[in-house]
């Protein structure tokens, strides 16, 4: 891994924190871009225990790592969930943050980026939140109230057999998972019937079930909120992936935010909450209130998300890069980018550079009809892979190397975390912290089959199979 780094100019670090029982993880990575191999490049640098998570204790742990594998000078970026302790809010307001500290002790402006799965997850909350019913609540009581009640389950079982409705386990959904809600919802929809014929049947049901499930609305709420998620479940695990660059994922941010003005603009509702809303008007009831709280949803999500994304907006200026975008860029396109590098003091040769645009715009001209990458990090990789051995390309290299370093997300840490899980369970309990750091290390660094593995240490240093062969026990200095 050091090797790699040593040839890289720039890298990011991402952090997040995570109990173990009683034991507090740090977990700090970096992200870089490795032109030899697969492109963009994470790697574990240490899994630290710590005692608190101030932000003081963070960015003296981050910067004692960096320090440690003199990666100060090349640190460009700072990645971590969207908490006050690392950016101080969304205005990235106040200096008592991990964001505004490192660039002090750093002492140059480095790029903060927020998790946007974290962010797309806070929106649907905050979309919920004009709803005249908690439906989060709603969900998480209904499987509560069944969840360790076999007799309860046996009897949803038999309304759910009156109903014709096939049976289902309930969901657990919990507000600190990204993708839990629209699963959750899904069941609740598939089993509302007999759910609504269950608690109602009742002669002492919880009350707010009770008067949910009385609420000529419930349903349609249910399946407006479906709605929604569908958009944000499927894009969440879009922008997870673990190749994405950060002018990816803002895309992915920007459509969602076009869809969901679009919604309002063309008073969007799905056909099955119209039917339910045909069949109240029919009784005589007003839908007009729920209507406007399905407006006001869209309306709060929008503009939340928009907010949030604001301190994106400066790396537009590499959008030249992106996919999408490479049959159209221009030189004009890359003086932007070079602005931006030359406000953080990276200094491009603006000669050499523009040679080496013009072969890769030959290399887009020429790339086969049928050629189906629509992956950012792969396409430069293909461009390198063609370039770099015969026309040097170390000017296009070094806004790539900064460029691709930049996290678009923070899923990669918490990556770590499950495996994490995984490797400490209740049979190896036993395990001290600094062993798993180094079982996930190795895990996690190397990306290798077992088989993989095994050919790996055949080929490396014959100290490393002797000391793995030797009785004595492990050190750091080992």
């Amino acid at each position: 891994m050091m090797k790699e780094i040593e040839e890289v100019s720039y890298i990011s670090v991402s952090c997040d924190t995570s109990n173990h029982g009683v034991t507090k993880l740090l977990p700090i990575l970096i992200q870089y871009y490795d032109i030899h191999n697969i492109g963009i490049t994470t790697r574990i640098l240490e899994i630290l225990t710590i005692t608190d998570e101030t932000s003081d204790t963070i960015t003296d742990k981050i910067l004692t790592e960096l320090e440690k594998h003199s990666l100060s000078s090349k640190c460009v970026a700072f990645s971590g969930d969207n908490c006050n302790t690392n950016f101080g809010g969304r205005d990235r307001a106040g200096q008592s943050n991990v964001y505004a500290k490192l660039k002090g002790r750093l002492q140059k402006q480095i790029i903060g980026v927020g998790c946007p799965a974290h962010i797309i997850n806070n929106t649907v909350h905050k979309g919920c939140d004009n709803f005249s019913i908690d439906i989060e609540s709603i969900v998480m009581k209904i499987y509560n109230y069944f969840s360790v009640f076999t007799v309860r389950t046996e009897a949803l079982k038999d309304f759910c057999q009156e109903s014709d409705v096939e049976y289902s386990k309930l969901l657990y959904h919990s507000k600190t998972r990204w993708l839990s809600l629209y699963p959750a919802i899904e069941r609740l929809l598939k089993l509302f019937k007999p759910l609504k014929n269950y608690f109602l049947s009742l002669e002492n049901p919880p009350k707010v079930l009770k008067i949910f499930f009385e609420n000529d609305f419930s349903e349609a709420f249910l399946f407006t909120i479906h709605s929604t998620m569908n958009i944000m479940h499927t894009n969440i695990e879009t922008i997870e992936r673990a190749d994405n660059s950060i002018i990816e994922v803002r895309k992915i941010l920007k459509e969602i935010i076009h869809n969901l003005k679009q919604r309002i603009n063309q008073k969007f509702m799905p056909l099955k909450v119209k039917e339910i809303l045909r069949e109240i008007e029919n009784i005589g009831k007003s839908t007009t209130e729920f209507i406007e709280e399905i407006n006001n949803f869209y309306i709060t999500m929008a503009n939340y998300l928009e907010s949030w994304i604001k301190p994106l907006e400066e790396l537009d200026v590499f959008e030249w890069m992106d996919v999408s975008k490479i049959n159209s860029a221009q030189w004009s396109d890359l003086e932007a980018s070079l602005e931006f590098l030359r406000s953080r003091n990276i200094i491009v040769d603006e000669e050499k550079l523009f040679n080496e645009f013009l072969c890769f715009q030959k290399f887009v001209k020429d790339l086969p009809v049928d050629e189906s990458t629509t992956n950012c990090n792969k396409l430069w990789c293909n461009f390198f892979k063609e370039y770099e051995a015969d026309k040097n390309c170390q000017e296009m290299k070094k806004i790539a190397q900064f460029f691709f370093c930049l996290p678009a997300h923070n899923a990669n840490v918490e990556r770590v975390f499950s495996l994490i899980t995984n490797q400490w369970t209740k049979e190896r309990n036993k395990l001290q912290p600094q062993t798993i750091s180094e079982i996930i290390k190795t895990i996690y660094n190397f990306k290798m089959t077992c088989e993989e593995f095994y050919q790996y240490l055949l080929k490396c240093d014959k100290k490393v199979l002797k000391d793995i062969g030797s009785s004595e026990k492990y050190t750091d200095k080992n």
